[in-house]
């Protein structure tokens, strides 16, 4: 797993497996084979996972936004340059496979809506049926690429400043909107909560670094309790509160325990089929929706078959497709005047912190130095 951080792929692979037994457990045609406390438990750890991607981003695309001001300047244009390449093919190849089956009439004529997921919408207006329900967290993670490059902007000179006072202002936000009735707005509000926390550990991670490392190995086990506890218990006026807070800060205890952290159980992660799952997430996610589709007389060796062959389209599309456009965009990226580390770049592996969705920057976790002021290009 070389320039790649294994316990952070591990997490991603265990992310994306709850994801897709959730919905083989809550929407497929195997539902009836479990019971309704179970499917709604396991559609919940679904949602979790979910969560957990959306702190990797935060972490990620904030450390790689802070490395590119270390080294002098951060680069709009060849930032959304490498997020087009990196998230748009594969995307467009799905959306592609869903108008074919609506041609074949295999899927719904309403399964076209999830062509509106190319305007990043889908956590605002639901696009089409089942095949395109999933597409709603890519929507959030694409309004952060947007946003948090876009603070760094406005924020001129006072981004090391403003860009943390607004991911901690957040949750106080949410809780105010519930509070007065503005209950779809907090809730809309809500979906960013992990990904800022995932930001103010990147601004932090110089202070954090330590303060992992010297921590005992329980608190993270501990942690790992609490967040499937926080996000299983139904949500009261009192409970939204302390999972507004409380859970976000613990998903990011894992996380970071995985990026910062040596021991036994980072060791079995890294070594397990779970970082190489992670390092396809992407598409695994995306095809898994097809894969657990309610489809007509499927029973539970489609729904296997189906599962392997998820598995397998993503890992072509991420050897042959993937890969070869995401060094295509840091190719373009440079032409635009910004760097972008090459893989020869990188130290040892597991010794940083790269992003498989995100930005590829190469420093090491154990030095990192949020730079002091730099140049934001346009």
């Amino acid at each position: 797993m070389t320039g790649r951080l294994a316990g952070i792929d591990a997490w991603r692979g265990i992310s994306v497996a709850l994801v897709a037994l959730s919905h083989l457990a809550r929407w497929s045609n195997l539902q009836t084979n479990f019971t309704r406390e179970t499917s709604v438990a396991l559609g919940h750890l679904g949602q979790l996972g979910v969560e957990v991607f959306f702190g990797i981003s935060g972490f990620v695309i904030a450390r790689g936004l802070l490395h590119e001001a270390r080294l002098g300047r951060i680069s709009f244009r060849a930032f959304y340059i490498r997020r087009c390449f990196r998230i748009l093919p594969p995307l467009v190849l799905y959306l592609a496979a869903v108008v074919i089956l609506v041609v074949l009439g295999s899927l719904p004529p309403e399964a076209l809506q999830a062509l509106r997921s190319l305007t990043f919408t889908c956590n605002i207006v639901a696009c089409g049926d089942y095949s395109g329900w999933h597409l709603w967290s890519l929507s959030v993670e694409e309004q952060f690429y947007i946003a948090l490059p876009l603070l760094f902007f406005l924020s001129a000179g006072y981004w090391r400043i403003t860009v943390p006072l607004a991911c901690l202002a957040m949750p106080f936000c949410t809780i105010a909107l519930y509070g007065t009735g503005h209950n779809e707005l907090a809730t809309a509000l809500r979906m960013f909560l992990t990904i800022a926390a995932g930001v103010l550990c990147a601004f932090a991670e110089t202070q954090l670094v330590p303060a992992v490392r010297r921590a005992s190995g329980w608190t993270f086990g501990v942690a790992v309790i609490a967040v499937v506890a926080l996000w299983m218990t139904p949500s009261t006026a009192a409970t939204t509160v302390v999972q507004c807070f409380a859970l976000p800060a613990a998903i990011m205890w894992v996380l970071l325990g995985a990026a910062m952290r040596d021991g036994v159980v980072n060791s079995l992660l890294a070594r397990s089929p779970l970082p190489r799952l992670g390092l396809i997430s992407y598409g695994v996610y995306l095809w898994q929706e097809l894969a657990t589709y309610p489809w007509p007389g499927a029973g539970p060796l489609f729904y296997l078959l189906s599962t392997v062959g998820c598995v397998a389209v993503a890992a072509a599309s991420y050897r042959w497709i993937e890969q070869p456009l995401i060094d295509r965009g840091r190719q373009l990226a440079r032409a635009q005047g910004q760097r972008v580390p090459a893989a020869t770049d990188r130290p040892p592996a597991g010794h940083h912190l790269t992003a498989s969705a995100a930005c590829h920057c190469s420093t090491d976790v154990r030095t990192a130095q949020p730079s002091a002021l730099g140049v934001v290009r346009l």
